[in-house]
């Protein structure tokens, strides 16, 4: 018997049912050579667009319910730099973009887990050394709310700068809206310490490393890629 569970993550529900992707629903009509393949799932209310090239596997699902439209949701299988990513998930925009009701209604894009990009999970890290805001006995910040000052250091620093990149080749703009369950450990335990230490940290400094992260979305340019 499949059981079907309802995943509350901050503003976004998403269903997971226990089936076999693949039996799921009936992918769109694609070209051949087209890189992004297309499942739709009707009784999950969820359209998942997915990229493939080498140990990289990339998937968006748009979300069709009342409570969750205008949301997309990223999901990445990953081994290459977020440089190597820009093209693939820049394919995957440019699909989505495709269909007109998506395009219009586009608002949010759900990064889920900062910690899956140890590239963004490290600058977090350093962003928060370098900041004033920021004390590194405690691990919170000097006064105010820790999920505000992550979004401020995110939006006025170089944490997603490939993320504007794959944005700006569609005339569109992306920036971090809201963050939850920011993680915080000591320098020495987070797996890329032997890098940041290079930056003054030392191994006592308590950094924020992961969080929950929404961008905002905003398409000016329509579906065309510059």
């Amino acid at each position: 018997m499949f059981h079907r569970h309802m995943i509350v993550i901050g503003r976004i529900v998403i269903s997971t049912l226990l089936l076999p992707f693949s039996i799921l629903g009936q992918p769109s009509p694609i070209m051949q050579n087209d890189p992004v393949t297309v499942k739709s799932d009707l009784a999950k209310m969820e359209t998942v667009y997915q990229i493939t090239e080498g140990p990289c596997r990339i998937s968006w699902t748009v979300h069709r319910s009342q409570v969750n439209e205008g949301i997309i949701q990223h999901r990445p299988q990953c081994a290459l730099s977020l440089s190597e990513q820009v093209p693939l998930i820049s394919k995957l925009l440019a699909k989505v973009l495709e269909n007109e009701e998506t395009s219009r209604k586009f608002r949010t894009l759900f990064l889920g887990s900062l910690g899956a990009s140890s590239e963004m999970s490290a600058r977090l890290s350093i962003m928060a050394y370098q900041s004033p805001h920021w004390d590194i006995r405690s691990g919170r910040p000097r006064s105010g709310r820790i999920n505000e000052l992550i979004v401020k250091l995110a939006n006025q620093g170089h944490l997603y700068d490939e993320w504007k990149e794959v944005f700006q080749r569609f005339d569109g703009k992306i920036e971090v809206s809201g963050v939850e369950n920011v993680l915080v450990s000591k320098a020495s335990e987070l797996q890329y310490f032997d890098q940041i230490k290079k930056q003054g940290i030392k191994a006592t400094d308590k950094l924020p490393y992961d969080c929950l992260l929404w961008f905002s979305v905003t398409i000016r340019g329509g579906n065309k890629l510059k």
